[in-house]
């Protein structure tokens, strides 16, 4: 695990554009630190570690090697909620169709005989 919070910790500076400096500065140490990180030679402090994730904007997990999702709680924007929401509407009115087509019910809805009753009721 070490080894691969080393790679990635590099891997995501790099992807952000920082040096070994800045991050370091970002976090208020001294320039060796992330240098000491990368190298294996130190670990972070839980309270590090949880502004490594912060700056560089992924989860720990992901960056321990707990997981390969970098941010498993982010929230979709509007535009994919919303298109979200739309497919699974089509969805649902779709199988509710093909349901009432082929007199499937299931047992926690009404029974097809309550269904009959029902329309015969409303002619």
């Amino acid at each position: 695990m070490e080894l691969l919070f080393a790679q990635r910790l590099k891997e995501l500076r790099k992807e952000k554009g920082l040096t070994q400096a800045d991050l370091s500065s970002r976090m208020g140490y001294g320039y060796t630190t992330i240098g000491n990180y990368e190298k294996g030679r130190n670990e972070p402090s839980l309270s590090d570690l949880m502004l490594i994730c912060e700056v560089l904007d992924v989860s720990a997990d992901y960056l321990v090697g707990l997981s390969d999702v970098r941010k498993p709680y982010m929230i979709p924007e509007k535009e994919e909620l919303e298109h979200i929401y739309r497919q699974t509407r089509w969805l649902a009115e779709f199988c509710h169709e093909y349901l009432e087509k082929e007199r499937i019910f299931f047992s926690d809805s009404e029974t097809h005989e309550e269904k009959e009753q029902e329309k015969q009721k409303k002619k």
